[in-house]
């Protein structure tokens, strides 16, 4: 947002004041919105307030306050640097076409003088601990915000497409485990889901829903269940089939239009993989068994190591966690940097 306004031949100061009130009042908002206080709050308590990840990639009121125009055009101009780019091209043209085509748009890029590019932060995983509930109040809410984070696997572990089957079935799919469960079987929610964020240096787990405040605890013995239940192995042939083929759609499908392909290409790369890994992914998928899936079940749901985040009414969530065997709340207060 920033940078692009620094494109902009008359952006100055004023320009730059109107542009911070517009982030701050953005943020003020966002107060209000239970989904994103939960997930602010889930990353800052997962991965702590020290680490990258548990940092809001928005700022806070307090760090935007403190960003002056000459640190946003110091930041953009070793930013955007030649040094700094990857390009992708998709089109009805060929490789050579497309390298005379960046050489002449791009072929006297240069860095500024003086321009110094940030170097990459070092990221490591969060610490595993003993499993946390830190709630966060919202008087007379008439939605519980339901979300679990869990240590996962980076994006070369080795059983990566494996741990992408077994989420499918757990959550990863409108015909999943949690879903049937909570939305088709109970109707306490719109919808459940789970998935696993793999990056380069940091995986880790999500799985939630926003719930009926007043069925809070019966979705929460349901999603406590769900996850025994698939911890202990047992899941099907037919759930395995059922997966591969999903997941193996979901690949082709990421290829229509250029878009796709583009966007396809981005997350492999993002991921320090190559292009052509889709192919061995996909041999790979067809070979998962039922058994393989179980035999990884337990240790994929670390379910000990979680950090709940409940989002909701205080007088509520207490009295139905009762019988439901999790730790004692920690509380966290909405303001300033959505939670603190």
């Amino acid at each position: 947002m920033y940078a692009n306004a620094i494109l902009r031949p008359r952006f100055d100061e004023k320009e730059w004041e109107r542009v911070q009130r517009l982030h701050l009042e953005a943020l003020k908002k966002a107060e209000d919105r239970a989904p994103m206080v939960a997930a602010r709050v889930g990353m800052s308590s997962f991965f702590g307030d020290d680490h990258p990840y548990g940092r809001p990639v928005n700022g806070t009121p307090e760090s935007i306050a403190a960003i002056k125009l000459s640190d946003v055009k110091r930041c953009y101009a070793g930013t955007f640097v030649p040094g700094g780019a990857t390009f992708f091209v998709a089109g009805d043209l060929t490789a050579d076409e497309a390298r005379a085509a960046l050489e002449g748009a791009f072929g006297e890029w240069t860095a500024p003088k003086g321009a110094s590019q940030p170097m990459p932060i070092a990221v490591e995983q969060p610490k595993a601990g003993p499993m946390r509930v830190v709630l966060v109040e919202k008087p007379g809410s008439v939605q519980t915000v339901i979300r679990f984070y869990m240590p996962g696997p980076k994006a070369d572990d080795a059983n990566r497409i494996k741990l992408e089957l077994l989420n499918t079935i757990l959550g990863g799919s409108f015909t999943s485990r949690l879903n049937q469960n909570l939305r088709e079987k109970n109707g306490y929610t719109y919808g459940a889901r789970s998935s696993y964020s793999m990056s380069k240096g940091v995986g880790y787990m999500t799985a939630g829903a926003d719930v009926q405040a007043e069925v809070t605890g019966p979705a929460l013995k349901e999603f406590l269940a769900e996850f025994a239940k698939i911890r202990a192995g047992g899941i099907s042939e037919e759930e395995a089939r059922k997966s591969r083929e999903t997941n193996r759609i979901e690949i082709v499908q990421g290829f229509q239009g250029l878009n796709g392909v583009i966007g396809t290409a981005q997350g492999i790369e993002e991921k320090g993989r190559a292009f052509a890994s889709l192919a061995a992914d996909l041999a790979a998928m067809n070979s998962v068994k039922e058994g393989d899936l179980n035999g990884l079940a337990k240790g994929a749901i670390p379910l000990d190591n979680a950090v709940l985040i409940l989002v909701g009414d205080r007088k509520l969530i207490e009295e139905q966690m009762k019988g439901l065997d999790l730790p004692k709340p920690e509380m966290r207060t909405v303001g300033g940097a959505l939670a603190k």
